[in-house]
């Protein structure tokens, strides 16, 4: 039997992803265990009781039940960056997709700063209980790589996101409007994206820009009602449900992405699979995923106020997707009894 390790999975894209696999798993009846964060427990009561182990998420809980459970696995699968804590009889893979354990952007808080490196120090001292690791793209194996000082035989790219399906005949965009849709943490950048759209806006008299930011962020909500009573067109949906979020793609022109720090950047797909154009920050991770209609400095607001101001002269070109879905590989691995060599 495999083992589903996503104790350390319990929002955001990670959850997205992982909710995407369950589903995957389940329907082509692989015989599958899982272990599932307490947090998001609501999320998986189809999986059966004897099916699945639900814990507080923490190096001695996950240590106990690799303890108690070390035989019971032919193949192990990680998603969580964090490898078993200890080593195991069975093949184990871990799924890396936390860009911060490489390197953490000048602009994140102490506090945050702090946190990060806590986790990479275990992180690496874990390394050696995995037999390989998985990453999205050829820029994150790299990194990975060098970071770890292991060979990159032992990182396999294996991209893998669930398809927005959309059934509409009809796009109904709005000129010269631009979305991001992103949770409102600081790596996420929104205040100098903000910043940027009213000095824009100042300017043309044009555009409009749509964010999705939840309750968690109350500086950004606060942020963005003054903005509106200033009377900039800045829209916040809030927290989006994923069955939503294809409705709202379709109601923009461009999707710009400020963020400072992505492994995946898992919107940029999203946004391209809905038909819009990507504007996306000069950083590795955008031409991992895709070539962007126009780039940007995510730290410089006279970039990004560049960037919006070539969009609505159309001076962009097309957005072209690079990133494909693998998702039927990793299945391969976690289901055949063969080993990666």
């Amino acid at each position: 039997m495999v083992l589903v390790d996503s104790a350390y999975i319990n929002n955001g894209g990670g959850l997205i992803l992982l909710e995407y696999l369950i589903d995957v798993l389940e329907k082509n009846n692989i015989p599958v265990f899982y272990i599932f964060d307490e947090r998001c427990k609501e999320s998986f009561k189809q999986i059966p009781a004897a099916r699945k182990f639900v814990m507080k998420a923490s190096l001695y809980n996950r240590w106990k039940f690799y303890r108690n459970h070390n035989n019971k696995f032919t193949k192990v699968f990680c998603f969580g960056n964090i490898p078993p804590p200890i080593q195991l009889e069975a093949k184990v893979y871990t799924y890396f997709h936390q860009r911060l354990f490489l390197e953490i952007p000048s602009e994140t808080s102490l506090k945050n700063k702090a946190i990060f490196l806590v986790k990479s120090k275990v992180w690496k001292l874990f390394k050696k209980n995995t037999d390989f690791w998985m990453v999205q793209t050829n820029i994150i194996a790299k990194d990975l790589s060098e970071k770890l000082n292991i060979s990159l035989s032992k990182v396999l790219v294996l991209p893998f996101y669930p398809p927005l399906r959309d059934d509409r005949e009809e796009q109904i965009r709005q000129q010269n409007s631009f979305l991001y849709v992103s949770s409102g943490n600081l790596h996420k950048n929104h205040e100098i994206l903000i910043q940027a759209f009213c000095e824009f806006f100042n300017q043309f008299k044009k555009g409009s820009l749509g964010l999705t930011i939840g309750e968690e962020f109350p500086d950004l909500k606060e942020l963005i009602a003054k903005k509106n009573e200033e009377g900039y067109p800045i829209k916040n949906f809030g927290h989006v449900d994923r069955n939503d979020i294809a409705e709202i793609y379709h109601q923009y022109e461009y999707h710009i992405y400020p963020s400072l720090s992505e492994s995946y950047g898992l919107g940029l797909l999203e946004s391209i699979e809905c038909g819009c154009k990507v504007i996306g920050a000069d950083l590795p991770y955008t031409y991992a995923v895709c070539s962007p209609s126009l780039n940007f400095n995510p730290s410089s607001v006279e970039s990004i106020k560049e960037a919006f101001r070539k969009a609505i002269f159309k001076e962009g070109k097309e957005t072209i997707q690079i990133s494909k879905n693998e998702i039927n590989q990793l299945l391969e691995i976690l289901n055949n009894g063969k080993n990666t060599k």
